[in-house]
């Protein structure tokens, strides 16, 4: 008598991917926002399990975006939840690599405060004037973006534009942690490591700018996030309190005017050493 709906087939099938992440990543689980991003994969991907492993391998470098405070170890692996867990390559791993690269690896963000500040950053550097008015309106924690950076501008674009920021972020290597870099240089034994070493000898081992400013570790995409705002900066300057600037970044992007390619665009320009938000009317540190 019933017959299930596309709908109802989608939502049974979006239930078994989030079930199954948090089986295989027992210390972050299920959190709220995981759903809106495991649906895209699951519309763009016919094949469930296909969809799966894609949506986990995706998260992977964004995982960190589903926990509130604390360290958390690897999906699946080792590393307990909350304070006293570790971060992967925050321990000797770091500083093996640090030493093969001249010192120029930087530890992935541990949470979603930790990203929100490095979203704050960001503004500081590429946008000055804006940034000193998230300040005077006590919002320099930057938890206006919370939303942006937990379901990656999903809601900000159209569902064909958020694939297509996905795909990028995808294609540039956003996703990729740093963790699983590490991970796999180790189980290439010692000898990997000395031909890693030799080769920090040479051309990555003066490359701080791009290290430090590459994509990886969602680095990509916090500029992407940074750029959304920096475009509406107009809006952010006409708010005087911080629940003015809570409302505008969470309702007056609802429109989904926001377009995929010019925001990498301008994301690639931010990640520019030395980079300045356009018409600023004086010099800045």
């Amino acid at each position: 008598e019933h017959q299930p709906t596309w709908r109802t087939a989608q939502a049974e099938r979006l239930a078994a991917v989030l079930q199954s992440y948090a089986l295989l990543d027992p210390v972050v689980g299920y959190c709220q926002g995981m759903n809106e991003i495991a649906a895209h994969f699951l519309d763009a991907i016919p094949d469930e399990s296909e969809a799966f492993w894609c949506f986990e391998k995706f998260l992977r470098g964004y995982r960190c975006h589903f926990v509130m405070g604390g360290h958390v170890g690897s999906p699946g692996g080792g590393g307990g939840g909350g304070s006293g867990g570790a971060t992967p390559g925050a321990g000797s791993n770091n500083g093996k690599r640090g030493g093969a690269r001249g010192g120029t690896f930087r530890p992935r963000s541990s949470n979603v405060r930790d990203r929100l500040h490095e979203l704050g950053d960001i503004l500081r550097r590429c946008d000055p004037p804006l940034w000193k008015h998230v300040q005077l309106l006590g919002a320099q924690e930057c938890m206006f973006a919370f939303r942006q950076v937990v379901v990656l501008m999903a809601r900000e674009l159209p569902p064909a534009e958020t694939l297509y920021l996905w795909e990028a972020l995808m294609a540039r290597g956003d996703h990729v942690s740093s963790a699983d870099v590490v991970t796999e240089e180790d189980e290439e034994g010692d000898d990997g490591e000395e031909g890693e070493e030799d080769e920090g000898d040479g051309k990555d081992a003066g490359t701080e700018e791009g290290t430090e400013f590459g994509a990886g570790d969602g680095r990509l995409f916090l500029h992407v996030v940074a750029a959304a705002f920096i475009q509406a900066r107009n809006i952010a300057f006409g708010c005087h309190e911080f629940d003015q600037l809570l409302h505008a970044s969470h309702h007056a992007v609802a429109n989904k005017t926001l377009a995929a390619a010019p925001l990498l665009a301008t994301a690639t320009r931010l990640m520019a050493k030395g980079y300045r938000a356009p018409g600023m009317a004086f010099p800045t540190k």
